[in-house]
């Protein structure tokens, strides 16, 4: 009994919460190395007492131990070793897992093993039930949110969540499609299989998941057609089960139609074939960048865990802010571009292998009823094998658990019908194999702890980091894990986020120790030019300007789509009072960014600060329109570039003095004095808007539309430009036109009393 609460334990490290880690992966792997501990113990204490079968080994097994061995060779060639480890300490556990987990099913009996599927059921439900509680709340108030994490149940990611449903469904679809008539245990099975459907297709919209599901569609109705077609099955049988096939696709279809009015399932595929789709592209390049990897490293690779580095350093400049390459995208072009060749062959071979008997039993049995357990588990391995094509589930635990029960269920069938060898271990190669174990445990139980330990840690950096809140004393970064790991997450090192903290603490004494941090920072990941661009910051403070032109030129010519690299550079250049190559750089990051707004506003602040109220129009060529219409200070600014200083005084003063007249009543001069004013500056909306008012006192109309569709031309702030419309057409006795500017108004926020509106419209 304790073999089978141990695998069932195993089999919901999916469940386990957060634990105030930023990353679920690191609290999985503690829980992982944890559970090893306690199954070795147990295991040990059984084989001190005598109580040790004899077991036999898979390849599957062999193969995967193997890849550790080819894995730990590759760390001495890793430029990271720490990040080499750290990973390497996540190949361990799963080795240990699949070792302990092969010994526990060697004592299961067949009820053991069925009540093994019938705790994976309940898994998938569950799965399936934190993915849709709330999309169906949502869906109800009518306010889906197509791929929102709020939709990934237990793993935090929609694309995660789709693959690890979607990995159970043989096993729900072998439970199904065993039963023979429709009762409550059919029809309960049948709405999990819809809703499983549904969390795929609807809710997650992954693009491999639902084309992988859509295979796993065809194939079990080739399987069943095969049956047919060598009289396992009749024709009734093979009908009833294309139909049951059909009717949950289809209805998961129909369904899909209604929820969504824009994007369905048919669109999201047919992006697929996209050339402007990102992230068809991103795969491609990362997939060329892994390949040339492996060209150049065929033998050991670069080292395990270390693709996250050179993966910056291929992709460097298609990089904005500091969204990294973390994955290949592919686990097999990654894990060989890491461990070499050999290393890529061995680690497919492990689940390959047990696939490849898989088939060659169903074959062998002619696809018989006692095939289709072999069968089934074996889609279990394809839908891996797809995933890791276009994915990089090598990185998460919750597939690669299940995938592991799923080979030693597989093998460990197999293994019973006498269809293949394994490699014996007995009594005294067992107390071999576990004495070590059970000191290198503990060890990796720390290691752990360490690892989800710093991931507590990195959820208040990285949060502080991206809101630019450093709220956090000083006292306590210092206390703050930063050697195991030394990388955070993102990459950056968790040296550089210490750094930036000394830095923005606005302590001169701590300048220093930030700087060398950053040179360490350099050190532990030398693609990332962020410490170069902290480096150029930090030489700024201590006024020290051609150093932090240098680094802050080298990091912006690294990365130059990265709003802080650019603004250290600018800094740099500023101080340095080189405009004309602050305009080069602006111009060069703006053609990149163009929506970046504060890119813009630190630009023209430095600028105009910098030419103090003379007109400049060179630093203001080819400046986009709405610019002048996001905040006051960067209007002010364009402005004193545009026309300097003296002329918005003169045009302010006009202004002023028609705004005087206006409230005499004497509106010929306020008509004067405002067109005077806009004369100077034709960009502000007021001179316009007063000047049509103005001149609609005159009742001079022509002038009233001249200058309110100037400004309704502008698209911004156009309401009272509408309003003023309105009136002209209103004195008119052009009702109807007077009613649709006021509706226009209104439309455009332009507040009109109500019984306006009833004199122009009714």
């Amino acid at each position: 009994m304790k073999s089978l609460i141990l695998i069932i334990l195993y089999l919901i490290v999916g469940f386990t919460p957060y634990f105030g880690a930023s990353d679920k992966q690191s609290v999985q792997i503690f829980y992982l190395q944890i559970l090893n501990f306690l199954s070795i113990l147990l295991i040990s204490i059984d084989a001190f007492k005598g109580n040790f079968k004899n077991l036999k080994i898979d390849l599957s097994l062999f193969f995967y131990f193997l890849f550790f061995l080819i894995s730990s060779l590759s760390l001495f060639i890793a430029e990271n070793k720490v990040e080499g480890l750290r990973i390497l300490t996540d190949v361990f556990t799963y080795l240990v897992s699949f070792f302990v987990m092969t010994m526990f099913f060697n004592d299961l009996d067949s009820r053991q093993r069925r009540i093994i599927i019938n705790t994976i059921i309940i898994i998938l439900g569950i799965e399936v039930f934190m993915v849709l509680l709330p999309f169906f709340r949502d869906f109800l108030i009518g306010e889906i949110k197509p791929r929102s994490t709020q939709y990934s149940g237990t793993t935090g990611n929609v694309n995660i969540a789709a693959f690890s449903i979607l990995m159970k469904l043989p096993i729900l679809l072998y439970k199904l499609l065993k039963l023979k008539k429709i009762k409550f245990k059919f029809i309960l099975l049948f709405i999990l299989l819809f809703l499983s459907e549904l969390s795929i297709i609807s809710v997650s919209l992954t693009r491999g998941a639902i084309l992988s599901l859509l295979f796993l569609n065809v194939i079990v109705a080739i399987f069943y057609f095969l049956q047919y077609t060598l009289k396992v099955i009749s024709r009734n049988n093979l009908y009833r089960v294309l139909l049951i096939l059909l009717i949950s696709i289809g209805s998961n279809y129909a369904f899909n139609k209604i929820a969504y009015s824009k994007i369905n399932v048919v669109e999201r595929l047919q992006t697929l074939g996209s050339t402007e789709d990102d992230s068809i592209a991103q795969r491609k390049r990362y997939y060329s960048q892994s390949l040339h990897s492996i060209i150049e490293n065929p033998l050991l690779g670069i080292g395990i865990g270390n693709w996250k580095l050179k993966g910056i350093e291929a992709d460097l400049p298609n990089l904005r802010a500091y969204i990294v390459p973390y994955h290949s995208h592919n686990d097999f072009l990654e894990i060989s571009a890491e461990t070499g060749i050999f290393g890529g062959l061995i680690y497919y071979m492990f689940f390959l292998v047990p696939l490849f008997l898989a088939v060659v039993q169903v074959i062998r049995r002619k696809f018989n009823k006692e095939s289709t357990l072999a069968f089934y588990l074996g889609s279990v391995i394809v839908i891996y094998f797809l995933d890791s094509m276009f994915n990089f589930p090598f990185a998460r635990p919750i597939q690669n658990i299940f995938l592991l029960v799923v080979i030693v269920f597989l093998t460990n069938n197999i293994l019973n019908t006498g269809t293949k060898k394994g490699f014996l271990i007995n009594k005294k190669w067992a107390i071999f194999i576990f004495m070590p174990l059970i000191f290198i445990s503990p060890i990796s139980i720390y290691s752990s702890y360490r690892l989800y330990n710093s991931s507590k840690e990195q959820l208040r950096l990285l949060a502080e980091y991206n809101y630019n809140l450093f709220t956090t004393p000083i006292a306590e970064i210092n206390k703050l894990e930063m050697e195991y790991p030394n990388l955070s997450g993102t990459t950056i090192p968790l040296k550089t986020f210490k750094g930036v903290f000394y830095i923005k603490s606005n302590i001169d004494s701590l300048i220093d120790p930030a700087i060398k941090l950053f040179k360490e920072g350099n050190k532990i990941n030398p693609y990332l030019p962020i410490n170069d661009s902290y480096l150029s910051f930090a030489y700024l403070l201590k006024k020290k300007n051609d150093s932090a032109l240098y680094f802050g030129e080298k990091a912006f010519k690294a990365q130059p789509k990265n709003l802080v690299h650019f603004t250290h550079y600018l800094f740099a250049l500023n101080e340095l009072n080189d405009t004309l190559k602050m305009k080069k750089t602006y111009d060069q990051y703006i053609s990149f960014e163009s929506k970046d707004k504060i890119a813009s506003e630190t630009y023209f602040n430095l600028i105009a600060n910098r030419k103090r109220g003379k007109k400049s129009n060179y630093f203001i060529q080819e400046v986009k329109e709405e610019l002048y219409s996001q905040d006051e200070k960067m209007k002010v600014n364009l402005y004193l570039l545009e026309y300097g200083l003296e002329e918005l005084q003169k045009a302010d003063s006009l202004y002023l003095s028609g705004e005087e007249y206006f409230k005499n009543k004497d509106y010929i001069n306020a008509a004067k004095d405002f067109e005077a004013a806009l004369k100077i500056n034709p960009k502000e909306t007021p001179y316009f808007e007063n000047a049509a008012l103005s001149y609609l006192q005159l009742s001079n109309y022509e002038k009233v539309f001249k200058y309110s569709d100037t400004v309704i031309s502008r698209k911004i702030n156009t309401g009272k430009a509408y309003y003023i419309k309105g009136l002209a057409y209103f004195e008119m006795e052009k009702k109807q036109e007077a009613c649709v500017e006021f509706k226009n108004a209104i439309k455009n926020k332009f507040y009109i009393p109500q019984g306006v509106i009833n004199l122009a419209c009714n």
